[in-house]
């Protein structure tokens, strides 16, 4: 009998062990699954549990949008889009770690330490980094007779904040959301990847889209329901007395 209550008394730490916590989407979406959601955590680098602050709705205007979602903090944007030359489809979006708000217009990161931006596309497990390079142009000026240069910084703008626009980021613009929130355009300049492929699939171009399913997540460290040294303890103990009763009746 001890050897059975303990065996069931193993399984269940060990199971409890071993089904650790994966990302929850507080409030649910339309949009994500639980494997969404470890990739992105996985892109930020720590694992994450959202909580969904605002889904688009018929008659949605990016006034609600920024209503629901100004001063919270960090946010995932993430939408349903569609390339309206091919037709192609994809859940695509973008990480901001700065709060949205309406009136700043382009936010500016100065260091590379200010710059964990990225768009992603969940489809194509493909994620696009803001840029942290520069480029050298120079020019001749003909009034002058002289060659002159300057440095531009390529991912110097991170996002873009204003109330008739939805969510965007670069300037490029690399994600752009209309006033509806129903069309957008992704021109990659501010953020980029290691493909050769925008967001929606196609070459580093404009790409004009159609977008139907739209949310904005905060989130929070991912929950660990790992137990902890304590929890451990107390197994060792009740399973201590639980030996000591079966001695007893034994004897």
């Amino acid at each position: 009998m001890f050897k059975i209550i303990t065996a069931s008394l193993v399984a269940a730490l060990t199971f409890g062990a071993g089904s650790a916590h994966a990302g929850v989407i507080n409030g649910g979406s339309a949009l994500l699954n639980k494997a969404n959601v470890e990739q992105l955590g996985g892109w930020l680098g720590q694992g994450v549990d959202l909580t969904k602050v605002y889904a688009k709705s018929a008659g949605s205007t990016s006034y609600d949008f920024h209503n629901a979602v100004d001063g919270k903090g960090p946010t995932f944007v993430v939408m349903q889009a569609t390339n309206q030359h091919t037709g192609v489809t994809g859940l695509i979006g973008g990480y901001n770690p700065q709060s949205w708000d309406s009136y700043s217009g382009y936010k500016p990161s100065y260091d590379v330490a200010s710059r964990p931006a990225f768009l992603f596309n969940l489809d194509s497990d493909t994620v696009f980094r803001q840029r942290t390079d520069s480029t050298t142009y120079s020019y001749y000026d003909w009034w002058s007779g002289t060659y002159y240069s300057y440095t531009q910084d390529n991912g110097l703008y991170q996002t873009y904040n204003y109330g008739g626009y939805g969510p965007t980021f670069g300037n490029g613009h690399d994600l752009y959301v209309d006033q509806n929130l129903s069309y957008g355009y992704s021109n990659l300049y501010a953020y980029a990847s290691s493909t050769s492929t925008d967001l929606l699939g196609n070459n580093y171009g404009y790409t004009g889209m159609t977008i139907s399913g739209f949310e904005v997540f905060t989130f929070a460290p991912e929950r660990n329901d790992v137990p902890e040294p304590g929890s451990l303890a107390l197994f060792a103990i009740a399973l201590a007395g639980v030996a000591a009763a079966s001695r007893k009746r034994a004897s």
